[in-house]
Parts: C-alpha cells; structure tokens; sequence
C-alpha cells in the first residue's frame, strides 16, 4: 500500500508541501493544502526539495473543488490554484506575503490587509504567452510543466477573444503547419525557439505576436508562419527575430505583420494605444482599482517621479486629476506611446529614457519630488537604485510589486523608510501571483 502525505502548505509555485517518510521537504504538484495524496517522487535538484506529483488525491481537501481546465490533470502548470476555493486562495495568498516579509525582510508585523478580490476569477487575463513546439509529430501551442511541454488547446484564465484566437489557431496548426510544409530543419537551424503572445487588444478582438529566437538575421522562410496567423481569429499579428527570448519585448525586429497588431488601452476617458511589446497590466477588470490604490496616498497636486514606469500609467492619472509628474523607463515604445496620450491630452508629464538596471545610471534629482512611485519588474530594484532612494528619494514612496520575495528583499533594504501600509490586489486568480502596493515613509 502506497503512503499517505499529508499536504500543509502550498510552495510559492503553487505546488503542495509535504514531507517524505525521511522527513525531507517534498514540492507535489497536483496538490493543495488539506489534502492527503499518495504521490510519485522525482529527484531533488541542487539539494532543494523533492519534486513529485500526485499519484491519488485519497482525501480531498475541505477547500478543493473541481479545476475547469482539462490542461491541469496533464501537468499544465498555469493554474495550479484552479482547485481550490477562491476564498482559501486570497488567505493563502495574503499568508504568503507575511511570511515572506518576515523570512526574507526582516518585518516582524507586516500591516497587511486582505486581498483585494478579483471581479472575475476566469476570463480575466488579457495575455496569453505559449511555445510553438513539435510534440508527438505535430506543431502544438504548449506551455511547459515539470515533465515537459503540455499541449494546450484553450486557457479558461483568459478573456475570451483570447480564448477564440487560441482555437482558431490550435485548428490551423494541422491543416498549414505540417511537417511537409514547415519543418525547422529546413532553415538550416536558424529558429532555436518559438513563442507565441496572443493580447487582447482592448477592442474585443485578439491580436498576436510569434518571436524567433535566431542569431540570424536573415530569416525569410516565414511564410508558412504567416499563412497560419492569417488564419486565426486574428485583428493583427506580427512575426519578429530576438536574438535571445529574455529580452524579446525589447530587441525584437518585426520582420512581417499584417492588420492592426496595437494594443488599445483605456484610461479614464481618455485611450492610448501601444505596440503589442508594452507592458499593460494582465487583468483589466482591477487596472483600475490598482490605480487608486496607488494614488490614494499621494496629494493631487503634488510632483511624482514615477521610476519604471512604462508608458506612465500612474504618472497620467496622477496628472489628470491636476498633479504633476516624469516617468523613467527603457522601452522606447512605451515612451512614445505615453509622450502621444500627454501631448493629445495636455497632461504636465515628462517622459524620460535610461536603463535602470545599468550600474551607471544615477538620477541626482529624487528629492524635488514629493512621492516615488516604483513598479519594478519582477526582479526587484537593482541595488544602485535602492541606495539612491535610501539617499535621496522624497518622504512617501508607493511600491508595487508582482513579487513578494523581491518585493520583502527591497523594503528591507530601504532602511530609512518605514512601512505605512501594505495592500495585495489579486490581479492574478487561480495562479500564485499576487498584485501588492506598499506605501512607505522616510524616517529622516
């Protein structure tokens, strides 16, 4: 007879806690606290913890229900929390950032107040990345698990003109992109890697964009590419070459499009549109209330450096309503896209190019401002910008963060602000992640 493990706690990924009959920490994917499950165990890499998976769920949890995605029993990993209550998963989640501020931050009694709910727990995520990949001896959409590629035919995460691109284009995979017509070895190995990003492009219609990864950039035997996305549920769509994947929402070349690839983005009354690289938030039915969340310490009529700030989305709403601001980033796309929405709407914001995570980068002038806002990636702050703001950032700094161990890495690093508030907004149901906007305060 198989052994019980008894699930305590979910990982940061998602995946069920336990310990094995030698009392080693094990990760089991499949699993969710409450639940007792006999499992199959990989190897532990590097010493961490073991990995397995869930062989038989003998004794659900109380907080488990029904996943709606097929995709979740084969090994996707994009939802791990769809079986469990979504009252469960926000106390998880807000359990999660407390932990993590006082493991890695150093905080003994973070003010953190319960999650903001989602409106929509399903059909809520306006982006969709997957892999183009051979699998099985066909092309498929996947997105990879533990064990490897899973081939993906629908994400119930997404909005649903993303769902509809999503099957047309999981159709078209076999009539067009067979291995007669499409194969990479017939490019000399120049595409290392495929990745397909379906937006919706705020217009109720899904546009797409596929980046090659080739060190070439001679790449001409797309067609076959083209005919399929011309095939799908498409507004839009664009092929582009990165030299590596890492990097392909900043050095990519558009190498064919067809139709409207932009991206439409309201705010307030008021809309902008960006190319399909720019980063917008993933769930528009809380954007908003993550704006006035954010804003809602800051005077109005107050100037606000706002540090990776993409196109300016907080610096344009703040300016709106009568304030002042300059928004810092790197993508020029998302610069030019804001600079167009401040000039038509006569907005005070300036736009302002630099790398922030370059070691030189050293901005002299935070203290003219009266607040900082900062919405790093989910990397964090690099520690260049951190002693700046420790030095010279204005009294009141807003930091909103998609990653609690970054996030509780950075505040601790702030040692001359203190902690005002802390406000989790759950952008991200069914999966891990989770929104949170901290205020803090200067000290001296």
């Amino acid at each position: 007879m198989d052994p019980l493990y008894n699930i305590t706690d979910l990982s940061s990924d998602g995946r069920g806690v336990t310990r094995n009959a030698v009392g080693q920490v094990a990760f089991i994917t499949g699993a969710i606290p409450g639940d007792r499950v006999t499992a199959v165990f990989g190897r532990a890499v590097h010493k961490g913890p073991i990995p397995g998976r869930v062989k038989e769920i003998v004794h659900p949890s109380p907080d488990r229900i029904d996943h709606p995605c097929p995709h979740y029993a084969e090994g996707c990993p994009a939802s791990p929390l769809g079986a469990m209550r979504y009252e469960a998963e926000l106390i998880w989640k807000r359990k999660r950032i407390i932990e993590t501020l006082r493991r890695i931050g150093r905080i003994s009694n973070p003010p953190v107040t319960d999650p903001l709910p989602s409106p929509k727990s399903w059909g809520y995520r306006g982006r969709v990345e997957l892999q183009l990949v051979w699998k099985d001896d066909k092309w498929r959409l996947a997105y990879y698990g533990p064990d490897g590629p899973v081939a993906v035919g629908n994400c119930p995460l997404a909005v649903e003109a993303v769902q509809k691109a999503l099957k047309s284009l999981n159709n078209g995979l076999d009539q067009i992109l067979t291995p007669a017509r499409f194969q990479l070895d017939n490019l000399g190995g120049l595409i290392r890697e495929m990745r397909l990003m379906v937006r919706d492009n705020g217009r109720g219609e899904a546009t797409a964009q596929l980046f090659l990864v080739s060190p070439s950039e001679q790449i001409t035997e797309y067609q076959p590419l083209a005919q399929w996305l011309n095939g799908g549920d498409l507004a839009g769509w664009r092929i582009s070459r990165t030299p590596q994947m890492d990097t392909r929402m900043i050095l990519s070349t558009v190498i064919a499009e067809a139709g409207n690839p932009k991206v439409l983005f309201e705010l307030g009354e008021s809309s902008l549109e960006v190319e399909p690289t720019v980063f917008t938030q993933v769930n528009r039915f809380l954007t908003q209330s993550l704006i006035e969340i954010t804003l809602e310490t800051i005077p109005r009529r107050s100037r606000v450096l706002d540090l990776y700030g993409g196109f300016g989305m907080f610096a344009l709403a703040h300016a709106m309503r009568g304030g002042r601001a300059m928004v810092v980033e790197s993508s020029r796309e998302a610069l030019d896209a804001g600079s167009e929405f401040m000039s038509r709407n006569h907005l005070a914001v300036n736009y302002v190019y630099q790398d922030l995570d370059h070691r030189r980068f050293r901005y002299q002038d935070m203290k003219l401002f009266d607040a900082l806002i900062v919405d790093p990636p989910r990397s964090g702050i690099s520690s260049g910008i951190r002693r700046q703001m420790n030095a010279a950032a204005p009294r009141r700094i807003v930091y909103v963060s998609c990653h609690p161990a970054a996030m509780a890495r950075d505040i601790a690093a702030l040692s001359t602000y203190t902690i005002v508030s802390i406000n989790p907004v759950d952008m991200f149901p069914n999966t891990p992640e989770i929104e949170t906007v901290v205020v803090l305060e200067r000290l001296f």
